[in-house]
């Protein structure tokens, strides 16, 4: 695994201000920031920069970017004693993103998450998180699809609705599927179909192979659709009597980031 390497580690532990037992959600428009972005990209690490370099298209170097100046601001939020710039984090593609500097107690976990016009990031406290966003959108061949990567429950369920309905209860599985495997750090390792969810109930369930060694009354889930084109979902592994409190911000941090800084 390697690591980011401007020095910042600390040797003494950081306090931070977020609370144990919630989980912070911020989503962003990166086409509203526009040249705002711009003036912050000096947060970035040199290598965030060349792989923010590597995206074909400019909508996608913006949402690379978006995404990875708001997870600094936001790890800046819950420990306001660093600078957004000073933050060192793991950057193996194949791995769940970790920090690796300075130390902040308790241990904060993130997890960031990108599409077309919005990008988001989830920050709890030592607690296996992940957050997903998709663009609601036509899919083709869904049968196929469904079928690769749906549980017979979940493709029953799809292939019931009306042909219209079904992106949308789609990306509803999908969503919750890629959130929770970004929580476990398992990667594409992680049979997308051993993992079923039941969005027929009050709150929504999910059901694991036991081959996974995992439960499934652990996790809290959510799922909100923040536009009429985008639809959020977020795994958290919630050993809480009583659930971790999801808190969603309206105030977006990333304005707080000097340009420059």
């Amino acid at each position: 695994m390697s690591h980011l390497s401007s020095g910042a580690a600390g040797s003494h532990c950081q306090t931070g201000t977020a609370s144990y037992g919630e989980a912070h959600v911020w989503l962003v428009n990166p086409d509203a920031l526009g040249e705002e972005l711009t003036g912050r990209l000096s947060v970035l690490s040199v290598e965030e920069r060349a792989r923010m370099a590597r995206f074909r298209f400019e909508s996608d170097r913006n949402a690379y970017a978006a995404a990875h100046v708001l997870l600094r601001a936001a790890l800046t939020w819950s420990a306001p004693s660093v600078p957004p710039a000073k933050w060192e984090l793991t950057n193996s593609e194949l791995e769940r993103p970790e920090l690796v500097a300075p130390k902040v107690c308790p241990r904060l976990r993130f997890n960031i998450s990108h599409t077309r016009s919005l990008v988001a990031c989830l920050v709890t406290r030592e607690i296996d998180c992940g957050i997903d966003v998709e663009v609601l959108r036509q899919v083709e061949d869904m049968p196929e699809l469904a079928a690769r990567v749906l549980s017979p429950a979940e493709r029953s369920d799809l292939m019931a609705l009306p042909e219209s309905l079904r992106p949308t209860r789609f990306f509803r599985y999908w969503t919750l599927k890629e959130a929770y495997v970004k929580a476990r750090g398992l990667g594409l390792s992680l049979p997308l179909d051993a993992v079923s969810f039941d969005l027929n109930v009050g709150d929504i369930t999910i059901t694991i192979d036991p081959s996974l060694n995992d439960h499934g009354r652990e996790w809290q889930l959510e799922q909100w659709t923040p536009t009429e084109q985008h639809v959020v979902a977020i795994a958290i592994k919630s050993r809480h009597v009583g659930g971790v409190r999801v808190v969603k911000h309206q105030h977006i941090p990333v304005r707080d980031i000097a340009p420059h800084a």
